[in-house]
């Protein structure tokens, strides 16, 4: 018996994320991007069971000047 295949489709999105910022806990911004992104890619996978895989990238980081 031959396995049946699920349809599947790929939704791209482009999402910014402002974020508080504290300097002085060790990373540098891109590194705590590096982690929110690790962070948003889990919550995307547990949120809904037909989520099959999440791919993300890191396309610009900036700090504001307040």
């Amino acid at each position: 018996m031959e396995p049946i295949l699920t349809p599947t489709i790929t939704v791209s999105f482009v999402v910014d994320l402002k974020l508080k910022y504290d300097p002085f806990k060790g990373k540098s911004p891109m590194q705590f991007a590096a982690s929110i992104e690790d962070d948003l890619r889990d919550v995307l996978m547990d949120w809904r069971p037909e989520i099959l895989n999440a791919y993300t990238s890191i396309t610009e980081v900036n700090e504001d000047n307040v």
